[in-house]
């Protein structure tokens, strides 16, 4: 009793002879705060401290000796001063000038001390507008997202803006503009809006200015689990690219930077986050295309773009060297502007741009692109999500694939939410599957819109592979997409490969194959067999683009239905698109594998000539490069070796390039055995099914693990993974080993290999 009556006795004298600083931190020292921010109090009257404190003003100010921030400060400079708010103005512009006037004249506070007393007088004599708005923050007609969240962007500005100029205000002047803002905030507490996101970022950012722990747990807490459901932890946005890049990496400040605001004044840790790092990179180096356009999945705009000067493009550094590197990459040289978010949030140089190459994200999706930094090159995706979300669609297993600067397939994504177009309801658009690039057993609509992840696949630097499990996404059974991207090689073009696989739980139902070139105009090149379409042109080359669907497959019908509108710019005219719709007939264990080829070209890029390939145990298509190189793809039950013209094989599918009639290049998905047909062939037998991959006596490996023999001529040992593994046997020409499992890079070693390093150091080798 004596203890807390001397700490009373001492806090008043405080009150009587100190300032609120001595207060906190004696608050502090006795256990009646326990929660810091960059060594300040949350409640102190000690400010800025939300997202900078004033001893960095010294630092942020010499960075505006060099660009970009130079160019930012002489931004924020003119836009604070011309900036005005005008009532007669619509609410959405009166939102927009809300948030601008405080963001440039918040950061010109900071980096111009001369003209200080200016920009408090604006940012001042602004916040109080926000009376205006209030009457108009509930839903005007179906509208609700732009009278909830641009607010609460423009709310979250007008925090931080007050809080770098308080120190400058009298207390009249605070009791003034808090009195508003406390209002707002407490609307968006209660409010009940479908946009939580947003509302944790307004009424959380307001709780840590005034010390409201009870909000501020409420706050962060739902903001954390709300962000993080919509994120596999490969770091795919389940939702899609589209909001992907509107939530995280856009001007929606009150979602994509509440996280900065916990992560500074240390109420939560983020820039640790191994999702988020993954994230980022994901959105920054795989949302959109090579060409600068989004992967219409889920809710995404085709015509869309993951921006690439938002606040969160300058600080991706901050999540990995990684996510900076792309993020720079698709910033194509465009500058921040000089807002306050983009200042304070990018203390480093722009890094240097790194260009994404394939990737899987095994819960998400496999991404495979063309290596090369043209905006041109090719790229290929197949979707595949374990979760969903609100934005979600039923595409899983859906693919979309561009090149040569255009969307070549795509899926149905959206142009606004709600909308249905050209006789086509909400419902086609956002929740059936057929509007996209997927399979369907018989005729039925998806049951799920998550997946079963990528189950295996490898990247490389000439050939990608992945398959994608449906799991609870078709009811009427199970569905395996194996997407393989066969890349520009050997002066040649690259093209697309789907080894489809169903298994049906009804056996000799149907499976039907949608797919959807982004066009109205086709031709039936050979009927049941090869449909071309010219690209309706979203790039100005003057250059046509096509894709030719290869059936490799027959199929028992073929019809070309009525798709989505496709809707571009101003400039191009919107479009019905028309789609290929295939069916096939499954056997009498409810089992059909397919081969479909999808091959771009154009006037730099010629088509192959294709075959239909069908015989005993297999179908398939010859894609005729030529030139002599002709490659070779197969689809089999994997049940016996297949022999196709003295080339035999085991497996699922097969991939083989011939160059002069020899085999340059193979690959067997889940299969026991490759054999090229040479008296020193090449090729491999195993006792456990595998997929491999091998090109020049380099490639990849999946395997459950098991023993494997390795054909080819000269051969002496095998590396995995660069290590040399212990030979169980060997005879000419073969090489007995065990392969353990997982995924791995392999190498065959050869004498001639051997002969050559030898003569290369000028000695003489015993082979």
């Amino acid at each position: 009793k004596m203890l807390k009556k001397e700490v009373i006795i001492f806090l008043v004298i405080l009150l009587l002879i100190s300032n609120s600083s001595l207060i906190a931190a004696s608050l502090i020292g006795f256990g009646f705060y326990n929660s810091q921010v960059s060594g300040r109090v949350i409640g102190s009257s000690q400010h800025p401290f939300l997202l900078v404190t004033e001893t960095e003003y010294s630092e942020l100010q010499a960075l505006a000796s060099q660009s970009p921030w130079k160019e930012m400060k002489a931004s924020a400079i003119s836009n604070a001063k011309s900036l005005t708010y005008d009532v007669s103005a619509d609410f959405d512009h009166r939102v927009r000038r809300m948030k601008d006037i405080t963001s440039y004249a918040a950061l010109a506070y900071i980096l111009d001390p001369s003209g200080r007393t200016t920009y408090k007088n604006k940012i001042r004599d602004t916040i109080p507008y926000w009376d205006d708005l209030y009457d108009e923050l509930a839903p005007k007609g179906t509208d609700v997202w732009s009278h909830e969240v641009p607010p609460g962007s423009a709310f979250f500005n007008s925090v931080l803006a007050y809080d770098i100029i308080y120190d400058d205000l009298t207390s009249a002047e605070r009791t003034n503009i808090e009195a508003r803002l406390n209002k707002i905030s407490d609307w968006y507490y209660s409010a009940s809006y479908p946009h939580p996101e947003n509302s944790y970022g307004v009424v959380g950012i307001w709780a840590i200015f005034k010390g409201d722990s009870t909000r501020l747990s409420w706050a962060k807490s739902e903001y954390r689990s709300k962000l993080m459901a919509y994120i596999t932890p490969s770091g795919v946005y389940t939702q899609g690219p589209g909001y992907a890049g509107n939530r995280m990496g856009d001007g929606r400040d009150a979602k994509a930077y509440f996280m900065d605001v916990l992560e500074f004044t240390g109420e939560d840790s983020y820039y640790s986050d191994s999702k988020l790092r993954n994230f980022y990179e994901w959105l920054y180096g795989y949302a959109n295309g090579p060409f600068g356009l989004q992967y219409a999945f889920g809710d995404s705009e085709p015509n869309g773009e993951v921006d690439p000067v938002s606040p969160a493009a300058f600080r991706a550094y901050r999540y990995s060297d990684l996510a900076a590197g792309y993020a720079s990459w698709n910033s194509k040289g465009q500058q921040p502007s000089g807002r306050l978010l983009e200042y304070l949030l990018m203390r480093e140089p722009l890094a240097a741009p790194q260009r994404p190459l394939s990737r899987i994200f095994t819960d998400g999706g496999a991404w495979f692109i063309e290596d090369s930094s043209s905006a041109k090159a090719l790229a290929g995706v197949l979707w595949n999500p374990k979760s969903s979300a609100g934005h979600s669609h039923n595409e899983i297993n859906a693919i979309s694939i561009v090149g040569y600067g255009e969307h070549l397939l795509r899926n149905s994504g959206y142009a606004g939410w709600g909308e249905g177009y050209y006789g086509f309801s909400w419902d086609y658009v956002h929740d059936t599957a057929v509007s996209g690039n997927t399979l369907l057993i018989n005729g039925s609509d998806h049951a799920s819109k998550n997946g079963a992840g990528i189950s295996e696949g490898f990247t490389s630097s000439r050939f990608d592979y992945s398959s994608g499990n449906s799991g609870p996404a078709i009811a009427g059974g199970k569905h395996d997409r194996n997407l393989v991207f066969i890349h520009p090689q050997d002066s040649r073009n690259g093209y697309f490969v789907l080894f489809d696989e169903v298994d049906a739980t009804t056996a000799g139902v149907k499976t039907q194959l949608a797919l959807h070139p982004n066009s109205n105009e086709y031709s039936i090149i050979s009927d049941k067999t090869e449909y071309r379409w010219r690209i309706a042109p979203f790039s100005d080359s003057g250059t046509d683009v096509f894709v030719t669907l290869f059936l490799g497959t027959a199929p028992e019908s073929v019809s070309v239905k009525d798709g989505l509108l496709a809707r571009w710019t101003a400039e191009v005219d919107s479009f019905m698109g028309k789609y290929l719709y295939s069916t096939y007939a499954t056997d009498n264990d409810g089992r059909k594998n397919m081969v479909t080829v999808i091959f771009p070209h154009d006037a730099t890029h010629p088509k192959a000539a294709m075959t239909r390939l069908a015989g005993a145990g297999y179908s398939g298509a010859s894609v005729d490069l030529g030139n002599s190189i002709k490659d070779i793809v197969l689809e089999s039950s994997g049940s016996n070796a297949v022999n196709y013209n003295g080339i035999t094989f085991k497996g699922l599918a097969t991939a083989y390039r011939l160059n002069n009639n020899k085999v340059s290049f193979y690959f067997v998905r889940k299969g026991s055995s490759f054999d090229d047909g040479s008296s020193l062939k090449q090729g491999f037998s195993s006792t456990p099914l595998v997929s491999v991959y091998i090109k020049d006596k380099i490639g990849k490996i999946i395997s459950p693990g098991g023993e494997v023999t390795f054909y080819y001529p000269g051969i002496t040992g095998v590396k995995l993974n660069a290590q040399n593994l212990a030979i169980l046997s060997s005879s000419t020409g073969s090489v007995k080993v065990n392969i353990p499992s997982g995924t791995h890079d392999i190498e065959l070693v050869s004498s001639s290999q051997a002969a050559a390093s030898c003569s290369s150091l000028g000695g003489t080798c015993n082979n």
